[in-house]
């Protein structure tokens, strides 16, 4: 159960709910019925005013968290974009001399925007994007947002509402 502080009101009430490694859900309802609090609390972010969320049979307490938050790539509906480079905006925190550009590429590939990167900006990779990525549309910056979280290569990814500006077909 979960109730936003100083509230009364209960906005998350799940009995049971198990994922499996390997499992690929999707939450859904109406708007304000709980899909991004319950994302919150199973990533860690918050947590739960009563019951449990166990990990491996684990309680996920102090102690686990931290390594439960490391292995999860959480992709919002608006990601953030730096006023800087595609290259940085997808290794987004790590140290330009570790960045492995042949990864950002395979990325760029797997969320189709490749094509749009190597073809159609002036700089490539190198392209500085503006801030907040105003230079792409919101689907190109979705695409970005994905693909950070698959250069990470987490263990876990977490979309919400992540694809909501791509086309019918991507």
């Amino acid at each position: 159960k979960y109730k936003y502080p100083n509230t009364d009101k209960v906005v998350l009430n799940v009995d049971d709910l198990e994922i499996t490694a390997g499992d690929f859900i999707g939450i859904t309802g109406k708007t304000g019925s709980g899909k991004s609090t319950l994302l919150d609390i199973t990533i860690g972010l918050l947590d739960p005013i009563s019951g449990k969320i166990l990990i491996d049979n684990k309680n996920l307490d102090l102690n686990l968290k931290e390594a439960w938050k490391s292995n999860i790539a959480y992709v919002p509906q608006f990601p953030f974009m730096a006023d800087d480079t595609i290259t940085n905006n997808i290794a987004l925190g790590i140290d330009p001399k570790f960045i492995d550009i042949n990864r950002i590429r395979e990325v760029a590939r797997n969320v189709e925007i490749a094509d749009f990167i190597e073809n159609d900006l002036p700089s490539k990779y190198e392209t500085v994007i503006g801030e907040s990525g105003i230079r792409l549309s919101g689907g190109q910056r979705q695409r970005l947002g994905i693909a950070r979280a698959l250069y990470n290569d987490q263990d876990i990814i977490v979309l919400d509402e992540a694809m909501n500006s791509l086309d019918v077909n991507t």
